[in-house]
């Protein structure tokens, strides 16, 4: 009866191991879909924002030469 048991207790250990390790990789690439994403969207972001000083900066620009011209 106890290696019956045994075999019973190893098969169970077998199956949560298992278990554990996928659930391991499963949290893992989501840390690191969620990590990839955040990234991006702060790339993202910062492109946005240096375009947009970009073109502030070049409606100055017209703005002034305008200005030049019709004054």
């Amino acid at each position: 009866m106890t290696t019956l048991y045994a075999k019973i207790v190893m098969i169970v250990k077998r199956i949560f191991t298992g278990k554990i390790i996928l659930y391991a990789i499963l949290a893992f690439l989501f840390v690191l879909t969620v990590m990839a994403y955040t990234t991006y969207d702060n790339n993202r972001n910062e492109i946005i924002d240096q375009q947009h000083q970009h073109l502030l900066t070049i409606s100055r620009s017209t703005c002034r030469s305008l200005e030049i011209y019709v004054g």
